[in-house]
Order: C-alpha cells, then structure tokens, then sequence
C-alpha cells in the first residue's frame, strides 16, 4: 500500500516551474504585460495590483516577515543569493501569470540568475545545504530552478546528483509532507536534461545506495530513470537489489 501511495505520488507530480519559466525568463527584459493580462472593456483596473512595489512592502503584505528572515540566513548576501532569497520567499505567490507585483519581482529575480548562473548555482547549493525541512516545496521548486541555469553542464549534474542523494524521511505522521518527493524532482530534472546514459547510471547508482535506509524510496527515485530508459532502470535496479522486498 505505502509503494502504490508513493508511486502514485511520483506519477502525479506536476514540475512547477515550466509554466513560470514561460511567462518570466521568456519575456522578462522587454514584457511585463502581455496579452493574457488585457482587461476587457469596461473593466475597472485595481490601480494598487498594477503599481510597481518594494519588495519589502510584497512580503510585509503577504505575512511573509519569517520566512524572508528564514532565507535571509541560509543564502549567500550576494546579487544572485539576495534573489535567490526574494524568490524562495515569493514562493508560491510569484508563480501565476497574472501581472502582480509578485510575479514582476519573481520574474526580475529569475532574469539575475540567468545572468549570472555560475554564481547563482554555487549560492543556491549553499543555500539549500541549510534551508530548513519546513520548506520543502521551495527547495523542489528550487531544485527545477537549478537544474535549467546555464552554468557548466557537469556543475548542474553534480548538483542534480547531490540532491537526488540527499537523505529524506517519509513522515508517516503528515501526509501532506512531501519532502521525501525532493530527490524524485532532482531525479526529473536530471533525466530531462542529461542524455549521457553512463552519467544517468553514476548518478542514479549514487542517489539509490544514499537512500539505500529506505528501498521503496529508491524504487520510486529509480521509476523515474524508468521513463526515460526502462531496460536500463531495470538492469541498475537488479544490480542494487531492489527487485526483492
């Protein structure tokens, strides 16, 4: 039961940052309205939604003091690290295609990052080897987020690999908790954009013996090899021992 609950979780899962990727990095530099944001005639504008705002006044308005402190403290106080704190903190308001100001600021913050994706992906290693558990939905959207800057490509597999084989607890008390799904994102990411069939097996290889304290957890991370290369997936499973209970 607990397997099919988690394979059911993976099969669900959503990656939240292609429809945010679309209407930030894409139209970032010269669009701030586009045509999904026309109002149709005879609307009345809320002239406050439209004006640009202080970041701080957005996450004073959103309740969000703690958790812009929280970030504060675990990211580097860097251009990149500073955006990478705004963004995190914006999460999941910034994320709709409306023109909030939430929205503009995610995605000025996204378009620093991609100017800089070297530094940025160093500060968000750093940032994510001390984000608190709590924050576990920002980290799986943080984790997508890395995976599509430009920096070295084996920067971003060492990243990927690092965070599929980061160790997580399935809390048997929560079950909104999806924490345990962050190495199955890193696992997305890694299969979506590493072709290299020897790089995928290290990596995988890596991720399932750090998980190796939870086996239904390694088969969900290996199901996601699974889509991309079954025979392969299953050869690496057999050679770990998953195959058995």
């Amino acid at each position: 039961m607990r397997r099919n609950q988690l394979l059911g979780a993976a099969t669900a899962l959503g990656l939240m940052i292609a429809p945010f990727l679309a209407t930030a990095w894409a139209g970032t530099q010269e669009k701030t309205i586009d045509k999904r944001a026309e109002m149709p005639r005879g609307a009345v504008v809320d002239s406050t939604k439209l004006a640009p705002k202080p970041y701080e006044e957005i996450f004073t308005d959103r309740g969000l003091s703690q958790k812009n402190s929280d970030m504060q403290a675990v990211f580097p106080q860097t251009t990149t690290g500073l955006a990478l704190v705004r963004i995190s903190t914006l999460f999941p308001y910034g994320l709709g295609e409306d023109n909030l100001p939430e929205v503009r600021e995610m995605a000025r913050d996204s378009a620093l990052l991609q100017e800089a994706p070297d530094q940025a992906l160093k500060d968000l290693q750093s940032g994510l080897q001390k984000l608190p558990a709590i924050y576990w939905a920002e980290r799986q959207f943080l984790i997508q987020i890395g995976a599509r800057l430009k920096a070295p490509r084996a920067s971003v597999i060492q990243f990927l690999t690092a965070e599929m084989s980061r160790p997580v607890k399935i809390s048997a008390k929560d079950p909104t908790n999806l924490a345990y799904m962050s190495p199955v994102v890193a696992a997305d990411m890694l299969v979506a954009i590493d072709s290299n069939t020897a790089e995928r097996d290290a990596a995988f290889r890596q991720a399932v013996k750090a998980q190796q304290a939870d086996k239904d957890l390694s088969r969900l991370i290996l199901s996601r090899y699974e889509v991309a290369d079954a025979t392969r997936a299953m050869n690496l499973a057999r050679q770990l021992e998953l195959l058995t209970k």
